[in-house]
C-alpha cells in the first residue's frame, strides 16, 4: 500500500485543513519542519523516504491561481512524484499542472461542472495520470453540478469505472485533520477492482494497518504525520513502496 503524504497550500504556504472549513485553515504547525514553506515541508517528506505527494493547491481550487512555480520548485528540488489537485475543470489547466512538474492530475468532483468532462479529458490524457477525487461530506457528493450532486457515490464510481479510470480518491472532508479514523464499512461496498486512496480522518498506525489488510492501493495523510502520532519508523514497513 502506497503511504501518500499531503500538503494543502493556501495564500502560497502549506496550512492544516480541518475538516473542509477553508476559512479556518491555518498554517502548518508541525514537528516535522520550523516552517509552513511548502518546498520545505516537501523536502523534508522527501527525506524521510517519501517518493510521492498529494498537493491541494486551495489558491487555485478557490481563487482560480494555480501555483505553478511551487510545483516546478518542488519538484526540481524533491524528485517527487506529484500528484496535484487545482479544480480541474478545463482542459488547459489539466494539461499545464501536467507541463509545470505534476506526474498526475487530480480532477476532483467539488469543481467538477459535468461528468462528461471526465470522459472529454480521457481522451487527451493518458488515464493513467488522472486520478478522480471523489469529495464528499457526510458521504453525500460535492460538486458544482446539480446532476453529479444528486448521484451516490456508488453509482458515480461506477460511472468512472465504465470510463476506464482505475485510480479513485475517496475523499470525506467531514474527517480531514479530524483523526477520527476512516469508515471501513463504506470502503468495503467499494470495487475492488478499483485503485482506491483514502483520504480523510487517519489517527494512527492501526488505521493504516486496517486499510493495508484490505488491500487499499493507497492512503492519504498529514495531521498524523505532523504531531507525530504516526512516525517513519512505524510506517517503514510501507515506505520503500510508497
Amino acid at each position: 500500500m502506497k503511504i501518500i503524504p499531503v500538503i494543502d497550500i493556501l495564500n502560497k504556504t502549506t496550512v492544516h485543513a480541518i475538516r473542509g472549513n477553508r476559512r479556518e485553515y491555518k498554517p502548518i504547525k508541525s514537528i516535522l519542519c520550523k516552517s509552513s514553506d511548502p518546498i520545505e515541508i516537501s523536502s523534508r517528506f522527501r527525506s524521510l523516504g517519501f517518493s510521492e505527494m498529494y498537493i491541494a493547491d486551495l489558491d487555485s481550487i478557490i481563487n482560480k491561481k494555480p501555483n505553478f512555480y511551487l510545483y516546478q520548485k518542488i519538484k526540481s528540488k524533491t524528485k517527487l512524484e506529484l500528484m496535484v489537485d487545482p479544480g480541474i475543470n478545463n482542459f488547459i489547466t489539466a494539461e499545464n499542472v501536467l507541463n509545470n512538474g505534476a506526474s498526475k492530475i487530480i480532477i476532483g468532483t467539488e469543481t467538477m461542472k459535468n461528468f462528461g468532462f471526465i470522459e472529454q479529458i480521457s481522451k487527451k490524457i493518458p488515464v493513467d495520470k488522472i486520478i478522480i477525487s471523489i469529495d464528499m461530506k457526510n458521504k453525500k457528493l460535492l460538486s458544482r453540478s446539480r446532476i453529479i450532486k444528486l448521484m451516490s457515490p456508488m453509482k458515480f464510481i461506477k460511472e468512472v469505472n465504465d470510463i476506464g479510470i482505475k485510480k479513485i480518491i475517496l475523499l470525506e472532508l467531514t474527517k480531514v485533520g479530524s483523526q477520527e479514523g476512516v469508515d471501513i464499512d463504506f470502503l468495503d461496498k467499494v470495487n475492488d477492482k478499483l485503485d482506491i486512496i483514502v483520504g480523510g480522518g487517519i489517527k494512527n498506525i492501526k488505521d493504516i494497518e486496517n486499510l493495508d489488510e484490505m488491500g487499499i492501493y493507497g492512503v492519504l495523510i498529514a495531521t498524523s504525520l505532523h504531531n507525530g502520532n504516526i512516525t517513519r519508523k512505524e510506517l517503514r514497513s510501507w515506505i520503500g513502496n510508497s
